[in-house]
């Protein structure tokens, strides 16, 4: 049951354009068949100030959105992936690592798993490259690893081994040439941001804006590939502004329902509202694979249906009633 209740919110905010989009085609839809639009239009006001107060609350739905996206729907998101895994007997703290090297940096990792909450690799075992990544120099392995201080040097963050044996090698030794040093505990600095590459990565729609940047940031700084979350990102803050752009769509097609019925202007308008999302679906995973830049994703549906909302303007002020 919770897991549907914190699944509702993403839902229902996902259809809010096309929602709101359909509320502005019935109740103008039917002004405009009773004639109360064209009595105003026949007063001197264009239709395009005839949908100032529609844009305006276009772009307050867009707000509420857009509120809803970064505050509310995160938590939620989260919220139903915990219930997801509790449902499939999955532990969604717990993530198998295995064996991890970045992109940039001379480090290689292996855990046998990695706990998101208590920030403590099981078992890891860590190679420490030379400055050509070639060959070791020194291995850490050791029963635990915990997140001990965040930023304790530039780029740096403290993690604590327990019962850890370090090997180091010189010029020309191989691993089983150097005597271990054994340390019941030892403080070891490793790359900031290493327990965001370890635990379980957040899915889009469960961070907001801000934590989206960080992610990519950290992601960038070990040389990893940022699509995803970089088109999730553009895709955040594009998405609120469709209500708006529908929803002025919307007013385009009911305002001349007076010319056609109202069952047709639904359908047009149904229409427009499907084939957003169709594209918008398109451009996301066009983005996400490297087909399409992450902004180009994120921004393409909303340019392309902002140019229907303004021929629209002009055909429906053209247009002789």
């Amino acid at each position: 049951m919770l897991y549907f209740l914190y699944r509702l919110p993403g839902e229902l905010i996902a259809l809010a354009p096309m929602i709101s989009m359909l509320a502005v085609l019935f109740s103008l839809g039917v002004m405009s068949k009773n004639n109360e639009v064209l009595a105003m239009h026949a007063c001197g006001i264009s239709y395009t100030r005839l949908g100032l107060p529609v844009a305006i609350l276009g772009a307050l739905i867009s707000g509420g959105v857009f509120w809803s996206a970064e505050s509310l729907i995160p938590r939620c998101e989260w919220q139903k992936r915990k219930y997801e895994g509790i449902i499939k007997q999955k532990d969604l703290t717990e993530s198998r690592a295995d064996v991890f090297k970045p992109e940039t940096g001379n480090w290689i990792y292996y855990t046998e798993y990695y706990d998101s909450l208590l920030d403590v690799m099981a078992y890891p075992v860590i190679f420490e490259l030379d400055p050509s990544g070639s060959r070791p120099v020194k291995k850490y392995m050791g029963d635990l690893a915990k997140l001990m201080t965040r930023g304790v040097e530039e780029g740096k963050d403290l993690w604590r081994f327990e019962n850890v044996v370090v090997w180091e090698f010189g010029e020309g030794l191989k691993p089983g040439d150097s005597a271990p040093a054994a340390y019941a505990s030892l403080d070891i600095p490793l790359p900031a941001g290493l327990d965001q590459l370890l635990g379980v990565r957040k899915k889009g729609e469960e961070m907001n804006v801000r934590e989206l940047a960080e992610t990519i940031a950290t992601l960038k700084t070990f040389g990893e590939d940022t699509r995803r979350y970089s088109t999730d990102f553009h895709h955040k803050i594009a998405f609120p502004l469709s209500s708006l752009i529908l929803i002025m769509i919307g007013y385009t097609i009911s305002v001349r329902a007076h010319v056609r019925s109202m069952v047709m202007g639904f359908t047009y308008g149904l229409a427009a509202a499907v084939l957003y999302y169709v594209l918008d679906s398109v451009c996301q995973g066009f983005g996400q694979t490297g087909f399409l830049e992450p902004w180009t994703a994120g921004w393409l549906p909303n340019i392309a249906f902002f140019g229907v909302v303004v021929y629209r303007l002009h055909y429906v002020n053209q247009v002789r009633d």
